[in-house]
């Protein structure tokens, strides 16, 4: 098809703004083609969120890019302030270790080493669900029917070393749960309706089994050993790519289960979290192999690159104030 004139579209972002891209120059679309409207970039400005500490930040890159984070603040959830939800002392309000966008951005799943996950919606920061016995708890993911998977990573009780299941809507009711040694992530894919997990040197795949009864598991299809161990993060890229990175990075195609990796991350042996858009080529992460902070898994940079394959960053952003652990992109 051809436009003679032109285009213009309407962008809905997942975190509530909409605006229109126009281009009055003539563009022909290719059958199946993907048409990137670059100037939409420049339209709506990227936000992040931050984990790390007692609390997670979404800041606007456009204003703090190359400086501290502050200058981009928009939102703060401070985490002392679901110590009565939650019924802990507010020291054990702290250690966060992932705050992923959930349910179009309009929600954010926190959770923390001292044991807890929290699903939040972000407009009025209310706590929506809790669970304090996700031991280690590292990453989680919200699943088709209001369901959550928690990363339960490392110790010596019986629930740790695991992936559970929650019900989103009964704060601290266990469905199910799942042997995983040192479990640090999981993610959804919508493309092959499956919770991929990522341990130590491998990536559990579970499918949904029961998920229309009271009584839903998850079901191990199959393990996949990675190319490198002490796996930190699993991300998804694309609805057929997922980034599994710790000790290096790699691309892992769902479809082919190959890995490809990701010479960026030649050097790095302590990656916390990878954020990978192949569309722009963009990425965000936290490195900790040269620690920051009075942790030895923390970072006072979030780290920003524009080639995969590239040897240096392109940008970052500093957070002096806090032991940063992960960093999520709301919206490239």
């Amino acid at each position: 098809m051809t436009l003679t004139e032109g285009y213009t579209v309407t962008v809905n972002t997942t975190d509530g703004h909409s605006f229109n891209v126009t281009s009055s120059s003539p563009v022909i679309l290719e059958s199946g083609e993907i048409f990137i409207t670059n100037s939409a970039s420049d339209t709506e400005p990227s936000h992040l969120l931050i984990g790390g500490s007692d609390k997670v930040h979404i800041v606007n890159v456009a204003q703090c890019m190359g400086a501290d984070y502050k200058a981009g603040l928009e939102w703060t959830w401070e985490a002392e302030d679901a110590a009565d939800i939650l019924g802990i002392a507010k020291s054990r309000c702290d250690h966060i270790d992932d705050c992923k966008p959930v349910d179009n951005g309009s929600k954010i799943l926190v959770s923390s080493s001292y044991n807890w996950c929290v699903l939040l919606d972000k407009a009025s920061k209310q706590v929506l669900f809790h669970a304090l016995d996700c031991a280690n708890a590292h990453s989680a993911e919200l699943l088709p029917g209001n369901r959550i998977a928690v990363a339960c990573s490392d110790g010596t009780t019986s629930n740790h070393n695991q992936v559970r299941l929650y019900d989103a809507a009964r704060s601290n009711v266990l469905l199910d749960s799942s042997p995983l040694v040192s479990a640090h992530g999981v993610t959804w894919c919508e493309s092959t309706q499956r919770l991929y997990a990522v341990g130590n040197r491998q990536i559990n795949v579970y499918s949904l089994q029961d998920w229309d009864t009271s009584a839903p598991k998850l079901k191990l299809e199959k393990s996949i050993t990675t190319p490198q161990g002490s796996n930190h993060d699993i991300s998804l890229a694309d609805p057929t790519t997922l980034v599994v990175a710790g000790v290096r990075a790699y691309l892992f195609d769902v479809n082919t289960e190959s890995f490809t990796e990701m010479p960026h991350f030649a050097a790095s042996t302590q990656l916390k979290s990878v954020n990978y858009n192949p569309l722009t080529s963009e990425l965000w992460y936290t490195d900790a192999t040269v620690p920051e902070g009075t942790q030895s898994w923390s970072t006072h940079t979030l780290r920003y690159a524009t080639d995969p394959a590239a040897t240096s960053m392109a940008g970052s952003i500093r957070i002096t104030d806090m032991d940063v652990y992960k960093v999520r992109v709301l919206n490239w």
